[in-house]
């Protein structure tokens, strides 16, 4: 993937497909992310507080483990602040320090059983924990048999910055723009087919592209219609991944998804995680 896009280039190529008329409102939709390539490694080979995918969660020594009815949650990642890129945490005025871990649902009879419909509409299968850098943290083994199906192999990150846009059906083109599908639909396919294509062929390399795509904020990558509303941002997203052992049903995505609050703050009280496969 080419990492050097910028905003003016995005900007450029949007004019280009038409679509001037819009551009002071689609540039705050132009948003910086934190893509995630994922190495293999063992737990003992990542340090504690390190942002990671997979393995045990770094937690205070007293920390219960989360769970959804009666089900254990899945340890999924942790991204330590103090190790990202400024650039991207000055465009969301977010804490500069401390670990956020996410946790979800993963077991399979939660996520495939006869009662699966429960889970699918509940905002609850999903939790996100902010730790400050006061906090003591120790690497913490689920307090129960790690299954396989919903314990992922541990891996060390590699960070890249990408300048990420909001896929066609998302809420900030169909609310915020005003297209779609089933309204001004001639500016709309101008954006899905003209712009969207030009700029995964000049940004992405296309061979690559089924490649896993883990990021952390920014627009996320839908594998449906990505509608979210415009309160939530992306915080976490999670692709289906050989290394790490994540099969999302059919090669799909889980996202985590929040409201990034002023005062340099995520309400993490308020984060939950969706399901995407083909």
């Amino acid at each position: 993937m080419n990492v050097n896009a910028t905003k003016e280039h995005i900007l450029r190529l949007f004019r280009e497909a038409g679509l001037g008329e819009y551009e002071k409102e689609f540039e705050q939709y132009i948003t910086p992310s934190i893509r995630m390539e994922t190495m293999q490694a063992s737990d003992e080979e990542i340090m504690v507080g390190e942002t990671k995918i997979g393995g045990n969660p770094d937690l205070p020594p007293d920390y219960t483990w989360p769970r959804w009815k009666t089900y254990p949650m899945s340890f999924i990642a942790q991204i330590n602040l103090a190790s990202l890129s400024k650039e991207v945490l000055q465009h969301y005025d977010i804490p500069s320090k401390g670990i956020l871990s996410f946790f979800y649902t993963a077991h399979p009879d939660a996520m495939y059983g006869n009662k699966c419909e429960l889970f699918y509409r509940s905002k609850d299968t999903a939790k996100v924990f902010y730790f400050d850098d006061q906090q003591t943290l120790t690497r913490t083994a689920a307090p129960f048999e790690q299954h396989e199906e919903f314990w992922f192999k541990p891996c060390k990150v590699k960070y890249i910055v990408d300048w990420t846009i909001p896929g066609s059906e998302t809420y900030e083109i169909s609310k915020g723009l005003g297209m779609g599908w089933n309204h001004n639909r001639e500016v709309f396919d101008k954006y899905c087919f003209v712009f969207q294509s030009r700029f995964i062929d000049k940004f992405h390399n296309r061979s690559q592209w089924h490649e896993p795509i883990h990021r952390f904020l920014g627009n996320h990558d839908p594998v449906q219609s990505g509608y979210v509303d415009g309160d939530h941002n992306l915080l976490l997203q999670i692709d289906s991944d050989n290394l790490v052992g994540t099969m999302w049903g059919d090669t799909g995505r889980i996202y985590f998804f929040g409201c990034i609050e002023k005062l340099k703050r995520i309400n993490v009280a308020d984060a939950y995680a969706v399901m995407e496969c083909t």
